[in-house]
């Protein structure tokens, strides 16, 4: 009986520290940050894996990256359900390294513990730098990202580098990577996991209503 309630404790554990992950795969190639409220494509390098954009090895002009993710519509096959209000990720307030108001440097930075070329104290090169951790992540580029809010520069548009992790400005009719982003999750589908936990406090029940039972007829 107590080694059963051991065991229900030890799975339930397991099960809300993985809820109260930052990033939360929560299938389908869709990866949900609870620190910021929104859910990104698994795939960092989506128009090239899904054949929208095979030159350049998937990277594309702001404007097309810009067209690409607005106009985006992902079929989640664990939910049987389209997504379609997806945009590229937001800016730093600030560029530089070390930022990570924005999507792309909370990603970077505070999510996935990567470190900038430049450390904080100004060291340089810092010793690690680079896309050494990818989370849940699959297909992350080691290079530059559009980002999705237009600078006063009209000719230029925000960019951050995943590999040395600064942002930056330059002529949107260069080919980067794009990366689609939407506010909000998608929802959770039971795990595993919690089939198990169901299933454990379902045989608990039974036990311990014939251990009462039985323990009842012998106090009489």
């Amino acid at each position: 009986m107590r080694c059963l309630i051991l065991c229900v404790e030890v799975v339930v554990l397991a099960y809300v520290g993985q809820a109260n992950a930052a990033l939360i795969d929560r299938g389908a190639g869709l990866v949900y940050d609870t620190d910021r409220d929104i859910t990104w494509l698994q795939d960092g390098n989506y128009p090239f894996t899904s054949g929208y954009s095979t030159e350049h090895h998937g990277r594309m002009t702001w404007d097309a990256s810009v067209s690409w993710a607005t106009s985006l519509e992902y079929y989640d096959s664990e939910r049987d359900k389209v997504w379609d209000d997806w945009r590229l990720p937001t800016p730093n307030l600030i560029g530089g390294y070390n930022q990570s108001d924005g999507e792309m440097g909370h990603l970077f930075y505070t999510e996935l513990g990567n470190k900038g070329y430049v450390a904080p104290d100004g060291t340089m090169p810092q010793p690690g730098y680079g896309l050494s951790n990818t989370g849940p992540f699959v297909n992350m580029q080691p290079f530059w990202y559009w980002l999705g809010t237009q600078p006063s520069v009209q000719s230029d548009g925000y960019l951050v580098s995943m590999h040395i992790g600064t942002q930056g400005m330059h002529v949107k009719s260069d080919p980067y990577y794009a990366w689609a982003v939407r506010d909000g999750d998608v929802g959770v589908i039971p795990e595993p996991s919690m089939l198990i936990i169901w299933s454990l406090l379902g045989t608990l029940a039974i036990v311990g209503g014939r251990w009462r039972r039985k323990r009842a007829v012998l106090l009489r």
